[in-house]
């Protein structure tokens, strides 16, 4: 991590930290006031991003994917849960583990569906929680048709956007199978929300 004086906030992103099991005492180790950002959206529609981020990897190696069905799936109907990707959306799991080692209140779980439709409120909350004062506005951020989200306005001209990884087009899954996922995290998601204290009112059928 670079120095930091005692006016400045020092951040790290990785999607690997909330779900590796070790990460939680090591960062506590390290120092124990870290406050820690977690972004969710619901599990079904991540479960599918993953899926296609994935399959465009492979694709630009000439290399083919298994359907997503077959992935997900043990004989067409049972949750595949060995599947690391069907892991990730058991919120409860990893934030359990990392309130056991951090209290509550320097964890803020921030609402990624919220933050791709309507940023600002997520982003104000987050300046909120790190005892930042607030210097966005809704007029910081702009809506990108083709990218089908916002993107960041700097200087009150230029837009800053996501890279062309962000909001690639999902693959048609059958319904069916959809509906089969939302069942599978229901009763996780219920739990996830108790924990957190919010609900995020992902659909369960």
């Amino acid at each position: 991590m670079p120095y930091s004086s005692t006016d400045e906030v020092t951040i790290e992103k990785s999607p690997a930290y909330f779900i590796t099991e070790s990460v939680p005492q090591r960062i506590h180790t390290m120092n124990a006031s870290t406050k820690l950002i977690v972004i969710v959206r619901d599990p079904v529609t991540r479960l599918i991003s993953d899926y296609a981020q994935l399959a465009a990897n492979k694709a630009k190696k000439d290399r083919q994917m298994a359907s997503f069905e077959d992935l997900i799936l043990l004989n067409g109907r049972k949750i595949n849960t060995s599947y690391k990707a069907v892991r990730i959306g058991i919120y409860a799991i990893y934030y359990s583990r990392w309130t056991q080692v951090f209290p509550k209140s320097q964890v803020h779980v921030v609402d990624g569906d919220r933050l791709v439709y309507d940023p600002y409120p997520e982003v104000q909350k987050v300046e909120q929680f790190l005892g930042l004062s607030h210097r966005i506005s809704r007029e910081n951020f702009s809506y990108n048709s083709t990218k089908g989200f916002f993107c960041v306005r700097l200087n009150g001209t230029s837009d800053k956007c996501l890279n062309e990884s962000k909001g690639r087009r999902h693959p048609q899954i059958d319904p069916q199978v959809i509906q089969i996922l939302r069942r599978f995290y229901a009763t996780h998601n219920r739990l996830f929300y108790r924990l957190v204290g919010k609900d995020f009112g992902w659909p369960e059928f």
